[in-house]
C-alpha cells in the first residue's frame, strides 16, 4: 500500500506528465521535486547549461594550465580511456602515482571500487571532455591516430574489447 510520500512523487511525476504532454515547452528534471525547466528552442536545455559548461571550461582550463608538463600529458593520454585502473595508466603513460595526486587533489577525478582489489578512476565527463579537446589542438593527427590506437590495444588487452573497438574506430 503506498505511504504519503509516494502519493506526493505520483502525483508530481504526473503534473511533470502533463505539462510535457500539453506542450507548454517545460521539460521534467530528475531529483525529488522533480522541476519544470523551460526548454530552449529546438528542445535544448536554457542557456544556464552552456553557461555552466563555459563555466566548467575555464575552471578545467585554469587548473590544467597550473598543472605540470608532466600532469598535463597523463591527463591527456588518460582521457582517451573512458576509464582505468592504476595499472593501466602505468602501461599507457609509464606513471601511476599522478592519478593518485590528482584524485587527493579533487582534479574531477572520481574512484570506483574502493573495496576491490584494484580500483578504477575516470574523469567527469565535462573534464574528458575538455581532456580530449585539448589533445585534439595539442596533438598532430599522427600523434592523436598513434595513442589512441595505443590506447584501445591497452583496453583490448584488458579484456574491454567494445570500448577497444569504439577507440580503434575513432583513431582510424
Amino acid at each position: 500500500r503506498p505511504g504519503a510520500d509516494d502519493l506526493v512523487q505520483r502525483s508530481r511525476l504526473n503534473q511533470c506528465e502533463r505539462r510535457r504532454a500539453s506542450g507548454h515547452g517545460l521539460q521534467c528534471r530528475g531529483g525529488p521535486d522533480h522541476r519544470l525547466v523551460p526548454l530552449g528552442k529546438g528542445g535544448t536545455l536554457p542557456e544556464a547549461a552552456t553557461g555552466l559548461r563555459q563555466l566548467f571550461t575555464a575552471l578545467a582550463s585554469k587548473m590544467f594550465d597550473r598543472a605540470d608538463e608532466k600532469t598535463r600529458e597523463f591527463m591527456l593520454h588518460t582521457a582517451l580511456l573512458p576509464n582505468f585502473t592504476e595499472q593501466m595508466a602505468r602501461e599507457l603513460t609509464g606513471e601511476a602515482r599522478l592519478l593518485s595526486r590528482l584524485h587527493r587533489q579533487n582534479f574531477f577525478v572520481e574512484r570506483h571500487g574502493l573495496g576491490q582489489a584494484e580500483p578504477t578512476f575516470q574523469y567527469h565527463p565535462l573534464l574528458r571532455q575538455f581532456l580530449q579537446e585539448k589533445a585534439a589542438s595539442a596533438w598532430s593527427a599522427e600523434q592523436a591516430r598513434a595513442r589512441g590506437l595505443s590506447a584501445a590495444q591497452l583496453l583490448l588487452d584488458h579484456g574491454r574489447a567494445d570500448e577497444a573497438f569504439e577507440l580503434f574506430r575513432r583513431s582510424e
